[in-house]
């Protein structure tokens, strides 16, 4: 594989059967619930309007992205696929339990490149490589010398409960990736290669999400939510972002525009608040930026509710795009 090419899914498990392309399903997950989002399409091709559904988890079955409960998240992923006849899925895994770094490799053979990630694996995240589930995908790179990927860890026994509940469920993952690679993946215009900053905008918490060549360059999650918290998380990741635009070596681009994203997106003292703080103008993220125009039979509930599915939709674009 050209290692200029973005790589398609992240932890990608099973092949899918042709005829499973005609419904992609996306589930994304967190503390507070599920967010199910799935594009249809029928005979000869034909768009049908898009399912979806939130379903709230009760209160401690997974606590900072570890599930505490698994028979109750099979539970409800058993419900959700009788109701929708779920069987290959797109979903998340927790962000709280990832860890993302960025290297750049010297060029060589690209069948290497695999292992070249894996021998450095230990000296960037806090995880032997056999406890560890870890992949990777490759960026830009003004240096011609060297090849920089940006890497996502997870410990093994995280992805494995996932995986456990999913096909307990009677459900099969397809592939995994972190939320914020799927909100990115969902409102970053497609081959966009500027530098951008992702808020997304939760009930209980805020993800920050720098995003370059539409790959999550950083991740931080804010687990409070109030404007003071927003604000100063919000100074933090610019802060750290300014010093990887000023290193020596292997410098990273500045931040040019703010997008945000989620439920409380549509809050306009959140949004000033934002622009103020960080000196760009903060917009409204458009989750459909990446849909083919006939895939475009949305609801004006759907509509207006639409940022609050981010990550599913994103979850679910792979097979249409």
């Amino acid at each position: 594989m050209d290692v200029t090419q973005k790589r398609k899914n992240f932890f990608d498990i099973f092949p899918v059967p042709e005829v499973m392309l005609l419904s992609t399903s996306g589930i994304s997950i967190s503390d507070q619930g599920l967010k199910f989002f799935q594009f249809r399409r029928g005979i000869f091709g034909r768009s049908l309007p898009p399912a979806y559904l939130s379903v709230d988890l009760p209160e401690g079955t997974i606590k900072a992205g570890e599930i505490q409960n698994q028979a109750t998240l099979t539970s409800v992923l058993k419900d959700l696929s009788s109701k929708h006849g779920i069987r290959y899925v797109h979903a998340t895994l927790p962000e709280e339990k990832a860890y993302l770094f960025t290297s750049y490799i010297p060029k060589g053979p690209t069948s290497g490149l695999r292992d070249a990630v894996a021998f450095i694996l230990e000296e960037n995240v806090p995880l032997t490589l056999a406890d560890a589930v870890f992949d990777y995908e490759t960026v830009r790179s003004e240096d011609p010398g060297f090849i920089k990927v940006t890497v996502t860890v997870l410990p093994k026994v995280v992805v494995d409960s996932y995986i456990k509940a999913f096909e307990d469920a009677g459900i099969t993952p397809v592939s995994f990736t972190l939320e914020s690679q799927a909100v990115a993946r969902a409102v970053v215009v497609r081959g966009e290669p500027m530098t951008q900053l992702v808020i997304n905008l939760e009930r209980e918490r805020a993800g920050f999400y720098v995003v370059e060549d539409e790959v999550v360059q950083f991740s931080a999650i804010q687990s409070q939510s109030d404007i003071g918290e927003l604000k100063s998380e919000l100074k933090k990741v610019l802060a750290y972002w300014d010093t990887q635009v000023n290193k020596e070596e292997h410098q990273e681009k500045k931040i040019e525009k703010v997008l945000m994203a989620g439920s409380r997106s549509r809050d306009g003292e959140v949004a000033y608040a934002m622009t103020k703080e960080s000196g760009l103008a903060c917009t409204a993220a458009d989750v459909w930026v990446n849909l083919p125009a006939d895939h475009m039979k949305v609801s004006k509930e759907l509509y207006e509710n639409s940022s609050d599915y981010a990550a599913a939709i994103g979850l679910s674009l792979p097979g249409l795009v």
